[in-house]
């Protein structure tokens, strides 16, 4: 992972190989980011992507293994007691540029991965919630 801090927030390359949320996740607790916004491109393999299934309050998941397009990530950075979580979707594009999206739960960095993380000034939190079975972002405090 390469970095640059960039004022108001950091650019990131993620190199070949590299394991997009984990990596993501270690430079947010790395660096102390309360909360935050991330965007992103490039292009990935073994991409798992999930849409919840809220009756059964599970995700069904789908691997993406051969390399696709990273078109878009879009995520907020909160966090559940003393870990960090990155709520990630993206939208990936096969050869034929057909798209697949939904909840990111991991992909490879195949030829780059570049996101811009923009911090937020208070830290987000998430919490439990009793209807979905989901941890939300906590707003009420």
């Amino acid at each position: 992972m390469q970095t640059r801090d960039c004022g108001p927030g950091y650019l990131i390359r993620l190199e070949i190989g590299e394991e997009i949320v984990a990596a993501l996740t270690a430079f947010v607790r790395r660096n102390r980011i309360r909360s935050g916004w991330l965007l992103g491109l490039g292009a990935v393999d073994n991409a798992v992507l999930g849409v919840c299934d809220l009756k059964r309050r599970v995700y069904d998941r789908r691997v993406f293994k051969p390399i696709h397009e990273l078109v878009n990530l879009t995520g907020d950075i909160s966090w559940l007691g003393r870990d960090p979580v990155l709520h990630v979707h993206a939208v990936i594009a096969d050869p034929k540029l057909r798209t697949y999206g939904g909840h990111l739960f991991a992909a490879r960095c195949a030829i780059t991965v570049e996101v811009t993380l923009t911090p937020w000034t208070r830290k987000a939190a998430r919490r439990p919630d009793p209807v979905t079975g989901l941890n939300l972002l906590a707003l009420d405090d």
